[in-house]
């Protein structure tokens, strides 16, 4: 009887021990399957980040491009305008200075009309 028990003891601590290995493994495989999961995240989190970076600054230039080159354009246009309607004023008061002279007008009276300078009439006068 005490063979037996002893054999029973033994299987039984045999028994034990596998089932703590196997309890072991699958805490083992536990921890490594959270802690991939964690690395996982921790790499996810990493890369969209970078690739939000990127595409934030990507489209930061673009429409920083897209605004530079439309209030390049309306600046642009708008001072031409400006230059073109101050040149074609100038070129106006010119013509009229020119008629006026031409009819016997005087340097005072064409200064008057066209706000030309003296200078600028007498030149024109030549």
């Amino acid at each position: 009887m005490a063979a037996s028990l002893l054999k029973e003891i033994s299987q039984d601590e045999h028994e034990r021990a596998r089932a703590m290995s196997r309890k072991k493994y699958e805490m083992d495989m536990y921890s490594d399957y959270h802690s991939a999961i964690e690395d996982g995240k921790m790499i996810g989190q990493k890369l969209g980040i970078e690739q939000g970076l990127e595409q934030g600054l990507e489209q930061g230039l673009e429409q920083g491009l897209e605004q530079g080159l439309e209030q390049g354009l309306e600046q642009g246009l708008e001072q031409g305008l400006e230059q073109g309607l101050k040149k074609g004023q100038k070129q106006a008061s010119m013509q009229i200075a020119r008629n006026l002279l031409a009819k016997g007008s005087t340097l005072e009276f064409v200064n008057e009309i066209t706000g030309l300078s003296l200078e600028e009439i007498m030149a024109l006068k030549n």
